[in-house]
């Protein structure tokens, strides 16, 4: 009888017509700095970094040019979500009132669910304009710590306790991935860059084009790099000392006639 049971289950499941049905989601996103300057001193942050560049990605509001399983309505299939649908704003705007913190991007698409083997990370990328009404960057003086052999007045950056600050004057670059599986439950994986960009950049921040490589060398590098198991219609915060993400993915169901509709393209 067992074997007869585990015969039918493994039919089941290969046979066209009794495979799962594609679960949809809505996610949404939101990305923000903390300007703490304790915050700033919690750990050393790193110059370089070697960014792994996944073999696809997303781009959002972009046809994706790799093959996507044919079981995947393509009208729910990374695709923004329009803003009326944004469940966060109460929470942006808390962020947005609240003192020492800056929200840098709020974005929402919609997916199916994917395994591991099959998830495609969604590819992040904004120049973050300078702090409105910041004065322009300047040299700031070093406080006058007398060293041994050291003239008053210098100080090195081996013995430096004071933090240095996210500059105010100067754009920022936001880059890396968001990746979601589905599992028994849903992992999110983060892999979100921040660094200080050109003071002067020559394009339109408007557009968020940019080179990378004009990043200013020797300047600090934020890394939110953090894997995490999740329940749709709960608000996960990734923790960060100095960037922060607020993930919220709510289950997302097809009208009844688009599901039976044959998909386009």
């Amino acid at each position: 009888m067992k074997t007869l049971l585990a015969s039918l289950l493994v039919f089941l499941s290969v046979t066209p017509g009794f495979a799962a049905e594609t679960r949809y989601y809505d996610v949404e996103v939101v990305i923000f700095e903390t300007r703490d300057p304790v915050a700033l001193r919690s750990e050393h942050w790193p110059q370089t970094l070697n960014e792994e560049t996944p073999s696809a990605w997303i781009e959002l509001g972009l046809p994706f040019t790799g093959d996507l399983p044919d079981e995947f309505d393509p009208r729910y299939t990374f695709v923004p979500l329009p803003e009326d649908n944004y469940q966060l704003n109460q929470e942006v705007k808390t962020l947005e009132e609240a003192e020492g913190y800056r929200v840098l991007m709020h974005l929402g698409w919609r997916q199916p669910g994917m395994d591991r083997q099959r998830a495609i990370p969604v590819r992040i990328q904004r120049l973050i304009p300078p702090v409105e009404g910041a004065e322009p960057t300047a040299e700031v003086a070093a406080p006058a710590i007398a060293e041994p052999g050291v003239e008053p007045g210098v100080i090195s950056v081996e013995t430096a306790e004071a933090p240095v600050p996210l500059p105010d004057s100067q754009y920022m670059e936001l880059r890396g991935f968001i990746r979601i599986a589905l599992a028994r439950y849903l992992h999110v994986s983060t892999d979100l860059s921040y660094q200080v960009y050109d003071d002067s950049p020559a394009v339109d921040p408007a557009e968020g084009e940019f080179n990378p490589e004009e990043a200013a060398p020797g300047d600090p590098i934020y890394h939110l790099h953090q894997t995490r198991r999740m329940r749709s219609k709960e608000l996960h915060y990734f923790d960060h000392p100095v960037l922060g993400a607020l993930i919220l993915i709510t289950p997302f169901e097809p009208p009844a006639e688009a599901a039976t509709a044959t998909p386009p393209g």
